[in-house]
């Protein structure tokens, strides 16, 4: 997964701009766009993970089950498994502005409850977003056939099941995290995401995926929030990603444990720049290369 920044995005972009000396001066940028996303695993180990809810488009499902309730009404006083889903079978629709801040898409919900005997550690997330151009109008590719899918993006998770007695006192036992999210229920557990087909923004933690539309460059911005129970999205700590066997500065979530998690994921959408032919892969490149140039300059 590559890891930048929102200014070396930027910074590539302009790199570019006297390279641009055909591009079109009839460009139309969208400003007003409605979306359809949607969500399903597509993959999950071990065997002894249950699956349920489908969704349709996909061939996936939305809602992962695994463990047994500990029997121990203090531990876990509902008596559920584990379980990890997406809400509303993993369809979500709505309408999002260019250049305006992010909308809210999929709730991640994350029933973290203390179990005995098989526990989730991998899972595969397939998202597809369908964008439709409705603004300038005419939109910049008119009619009913201007919808289109920007390319997929697979979340491959590891998940670390944290130990679900520990207690301060035991000095035997050390949570990734280091101070428990409960001392009640123990440590929390761990989310590794690894994203094919964007990258990842350590400032404005969010994943970032460039696509093309009518001659020009977007980015979408994919943000998942917390909602109480947890800091959303984040660089973890060197512990956990040893814990979870990544490398340093690997990107994830911990849960609390004992608890329903909650993450809001959001997204956005911003215009970078026109696209001369032959297209975005020119652009791209030329920019990275640059990029590279100065970075090689800055160091001699």
């Amino acid at each position: 997964m590559i890891m930048f920044t929102a200014k070396r995005l930027l910074t590539a972009a302009c790199l570019t701009a006297p390279l641009l000396v055909s591009a079109s001066a009839n460009a139309i940028i969208v400003t007003d766009w409605n979306y359809e996303l949607n969500s399903a695993f597509t993959a999950y180990e071990p065997a002894g993970v249950d699956a349920s809810i489908p969704n349709a488009s996909l061939g996936g499902f939305t809602r992962l089950e695994w463990g047994d309730p500990v029997n121990n009404t203090d531990l876990n006083p509902t008596q559920q498994r584990s379980s990890l889903s997406v809400d509303n079978a993993g369809l979500n629709t709505g309408s999002v502005q260019t250049n305006q801040g992010p909308v809210d898409t999929s709730i991640y919900t994350h029933n973290n409850f203390v179990i005995t005997g098989t526990a989730l550690t991998a899972a595969t997330l397939f998202d597809v977003l369908t964008l439709d151009p409705e603004l300038p109008d005419p939109p910049a590719v008119p009619g009913p056939g201007d919808s289109f899918s920007a390319p997929p993006l697979t979340f491959e998770i590891e998940f670390i099941e944290t130990p679900n007695f520990w207690h301060p006192t035991d000095t035997a036992i050390l949570c990734p995290e280091g101070v428990p999210w409960s001392e009640t229920f123990g440590c929390g557990d761990i989310f590794v995401l690894n994203v094919e087909g964007a990258g990842f923004d350590s400032e404005t933690l969010s994943f970032i995926q460039l696509f093309p539309f009518a001659g020009e460059l977007y980015a979408a911005s994919i943000f998942l929030h917390d909602t109480g129970t947890g800091p959303g999205l984040q660089v973890l700590s060197d512990a956990a990603c040893a814990r979870a066997g990544a490398e340093s500065g690997c990107v994830g979530m911990v849960t609390a444990e004992g608890l329903v998690n909650q993450f809001q994921a959001a997204f956005s959408i911003t215009h970078l720049r026109t696209i001369p032919e032959p297209g975005v892969l020119a652009l791209m490149a030329l920019g990275l290369l640059a990029m590279g140039g100065l970075q090689r300059k800055r160091s001699a």
